[in-house]
């Protein structure tokens, strides 16, 4: 496929900016709040709160946990500007890392559904991606997510202002223009 030519309804030459939907993070934020003040109205009306009681750890675990996701969606809602970033160059997604992944070192994308979230994973050639800049919840979340199935990078449209299906058919119109077919070819 040329370059810059129309894929799937996608004109891989131009740039396409997504933003954040504040609406999700806000209601994200307040469950994951709502979450971690249950969890503390356990403990606090925990009549003798036995100290070798998996129960009651993990409720306190609960509460550092839902407070920390909290705290890091209300501190997403201050973010100016698009999260993720389809151009020519490639794909940036300002969860993973601030450096822009290129469409050449994208070996192959897929969507990975965990109950009722989907993510689309990009599996990205391994020197490339030891050097990426990862963002420190990119880097914390990648053992567990491979531990679940997902061997990759992680994009999700959960609290972007785009679809998931719509997200993957312009990821996939600009790696099938601009991939590592098309880098080999120029």
């Amino acid at each position: 496929m040329e370059e810059g030519r129309a894929a799937a309804g996608f004109d891989t030459s131009r740039i396409i900016e997504i933003e954040q939907s504040p609406t999700r993070l806000l209601l994200f934020g307040i469950g994951s709040a709502a979450f971690s003040l249950g969890s503390l109205a356990l403990i606090l009306n925990w009549s003798e709160p036995p100290s070798e009681d998996f129960k009651y750890w993990g409720l306190w675990l609960g509460v550092l946990f839902f407070a920390l996701g909290a705290c890091v969606y209300f501190w997403r809602m201050t973010w100016v500007g698009p999260v993720v970033v389809l151009s020519p160059e490639g794909i940036k997604d300002r969860r993973i890392s601030a450096a822009v992944i290129p469409w050449g070192a994208i070996r192959s994308h897929r969507t990975w559904s965990y109950r009722s979230s989907k993510f689309l994973i990009l599996k990205v050639e391994d020197d490339i991606e030891r050097r990426l800049p990862l963002s420190l919840i990119a880097w914390v979340s990648k053992w567990p997510n491979t531990m679940l199935g997902a061997k990759g990078l992680c994009v999700t449209s959960a609290d972007l202002r785009i679809s998931h299906d719509h997200l993957t058919a312009a990821v996939e119109a600009y790696w099938q223009a601009l991939g590592p077919c098309q880098t080999k070819n120029t």
